[in-house]
């Protein structure tokens, strides 16, 4: 059988496709992160969730438990989403579609928004070339490491990391990268979006303390 990796809204959830939503009503199988995530997304797109067999997959799920879903895929077909996104980047679901790729499972992707493509549209310099380096160390001693990786590179970088950290994020590039050029995505999609340009100093000065926002960020460094 096949599983298939569908793209949810990373905020609006209008943003949903014509076909996500008919490979999810047709789904008897849904696997997520969170339970509760999937029911309420369902429900609010009119897909009665109780009608849906739902199972987590998460950075908590351990190898017998990836082997069963495994073995569920193999014998269905099956529905792969995230909290937001798309699955398997930058998302638990990578372990599952590495074991389907491994055993010959057939995967299907239908794409749909991302934090990445949401922001693009507004930098604001030229960006052929970029590299996602998506989040950084949750180890305090590795971080430096990360930001240090950022401005060695001649390419601007993407990252993101979870909302409880922007305050950690900002104050960091002011440390580390004081004098790049950030392009900050806030709540994209949604009807608080905003978006920041300047120095990490600049755009600090902007955002309240301790502000709990979803963010991705692009970094330009004097290379770039």
């Amino acid at each position: 059988m096949s599983l298939f990796l569908i793209s949810t809204p990373i905020g609006n959830l209008d943003d949903i496709t014509l076909r996500a939503l008919k490979k999810l009503k047709e789904s008897d199988h849904i696997i997520g992160e969170e339970a509760k995530v999937i029911r309420r997304r369902l429900s609010a797109w009119g897909i009665k969730p109780q009608d849906k067999k739902i199972h987590t997959l998460n950075e908590h799920t351990d190898l017998d438990e990836l082997n069963k879903l495994l073995e569920l895929v193999e014998e269905n077909d099956v529905s792969l989403v995230t909290d937001c996104g798309t699955p398997s980047f930058f998302d638990p679901g990578f372990a599952l579609v590495k074991k389907c790729v491994e055993n010959k499972v057939e995967v299907k992707s239908l794409p749909g928004v991302s934090s990445l493509t949401a922001l693009m549209p507004y930098l604001d310099r030229r960006t052929e070339h970029f590299e996602v380096l998506g989040f950084p160390p949750q180890k305090k001693e590795e971080r430096p490491a990360f930001y240090k990786k950022i401005a060695s590179k001649k390419n601007p970088s993407f990252i993101m990391d979870t909302p409880y950290r922007l305050d950690k994020v900002l104050d960091e590039l002011k440390l580390h990268l004081p004098h790049s050029y950030c392009v900050l995505g806030l709540n994209l999609t949604e009807e608080s979006e905003s978006i920041l340009r300047g120095t990490p100093e600049e755009i600090r000065g902007h955002i309240p303390s301790k502000s709990k926002v979803n963010f991705v960020c692009m970094i330009y460094t004097l290379k770039t």
